[in-house]
């Protein structure tokens, strides 16, 4: 019973920072330029955020019966892509990342590139255990990534002229518009395959602590 209650105040304190910070995407952020906040793969990783927070509060209730493990793997993959993309670019220049002059992170910017990715790994790890159909997982990330990848290259890039690179505009991550298409090709291409790479980690991670409590289990 104490197990049960936990989860369920864990999965609360889940869902609640996702949905607030969803809430403030739309509410609070701005839809401007084209495509609004939804130029970011940061703020589609938070939609996944949401929903995948969302279905596990209900499952814990019993309102949702089915287990959803594809799209939670793919929250999973799309989270860790966000977390290493971001860190690394602006640990090397934070410039990379801000297409402003203030590169400080904030409590947002924490919650988005650490703290909210780490809490939805807890639970696909450890509570959920999920990454039970990595065919499934693999293949709704490679089809968000394209998707992801198509919307800013034809989407938004022709429409906004803003930030502004050597080569190119508009692209939302101000290291992409000094790239030419060759640059960013080979820059998606490298990043669909660490997503795979990624998912394998996490399904291996999965299988190893499944066997584990599951040995331990009385």
């Amino acid at each position: 019973m104490t197990s049960q209650l936990s989860v369920k105040a864990f999965r609360f304190l889940v869902a609640g920072l996702a949905v607030y910070w969803f809430s403030w995407l739309f509410w609070g952020g701005s839809w401007e330029p084209f495509g609004g906040p939804f130029r970011y793969l940061t703020n589609w990783a938070l939609t996944l955020s949401t929903v995948s927070s969302l279905l596990l509060l209900g499952r814990s209730f019993g309102l949702i019966k089915g287990r959803n493990d594809g799209l939670i793997g793919l929250t999973a993959v799309l989270n860790g892509m966000v977390v290493m993309l971001y860190w690394r670019l602006y640990l090397a220049d934070p410039f990379l990342v801000s297409p402003t002059e203030d590169t400080s992170i904030t409590a947002q910017g924490w919650y988005l590139h650490l703290v909210g990715p780490a809490l939805q790994w807890i639970d696909a790890l450890f509570i959920h255990r999920s990454f039970r159909k990595p065919l499934e997982s693999a293949t709704l990330s490679v089809i968000t990534l394209l998707g992801y990848i198509g919307w800013i290259e034809w989407g938004v890039s022709p429409r906004v002229n803003f930030p502004a690179g050597k080569v190119s505009t508009g692209f939302p991550y101000p290291f992409l518009n000094d790239l030419t298409l060759d640059g960013r090709l080979t820059f998606y291409a490298t990043n669909l395959i660490m997503a795979l790479i990624l998912l394998g980690i996490f399904f291996g991670l999965a299988w190893v602590i499944r066997s584990l409590l599951e040995r331990e289990a009385p």
